[in-house]
């Protein structure tokens, strides 16, 4: 199923915690949330890795290790750090990484990954997640998933218009850029 819309309204939520780079990269929050910066702007979001939440994280990455990918050195990483630019900094709920990007962050360089996952939470707010989503197609990033778990759902976006949800026994993808990652989403959400 492809959808096609002609134009988005994307506004930010008007309260907005805002906080230096500087002190964004040293606060420790305690909170069980995680935040996003943006230009000195903080955007707050449920953890992903709830207690109710972490077999999906776990059965995506046993489906990922099975991949050429994954013995390529690649890592489906979780909740890392991913800059865009200096004003801009991302959170993931799992990010793909070849052997070569995982180095290259190491030395400093800005990485930006090809395949992204997000979990959604019955608490996200719809605009965030639209304007994360738009941001990171806007960046490079080529596949992102959104995970539903109260519908066991998976919607993979292969551009910011092009969206295809599967469920049940049907297979989803990561290509064109994980062409072998491919998985039942039953197997996603099997306990």
């Amino acid at each position: 199923m492809t959808t096609t819309a002609k134009s988005v309204n994307l506004r930010v939520s008007p309260k907005v915690r805002r906080m230096t780079l500087e002190k964004w990269q040293r606060w420790k929050p305690t909170d069980s949330w995680k935040y996003d910066w943006t230009g000195g702007e903080i955007h707050k979001y449920k953890k992903m890795v709830s207690q109710e939440q972490r077999y999906i994280v776990k059965n995506l990455q046993r489906l990922f290790s099975k991949t050429q990918y994954y013995d390529l050195g690649g890592t489906l990483m979780p909740e890392c750090e991913v800059r865009w630019d200096e004003n801009r900094y991302r959170v993931p709920d799992l990010a793909y990484f070849t052997e070569i990007q995982d180095k290259l962050s190491a030395g400093g360089t800005y990485q930006i990954p090809a395949f992204v996952i997000e979990i959604i939470s019955p608490t996200d707010n719809f605009t965030r997640v639209q304007i994360k989503l738009k941001e990171y197609f806007d960046e490079g990033v080529k596949v992102v998933w959104h995970i539903y778990p109260p519908m066991q759902t998976i919607t993979v976006y292969t551009s910011y218009f092009d969206t295809a949800i599967f469920h049940g026994e049907k297979m989803c993808s990561a290509a064109p850029v994980l062409p072998d990652f491919k998985v039942k989403v039953s197997d996603v959400f099997s306990l």
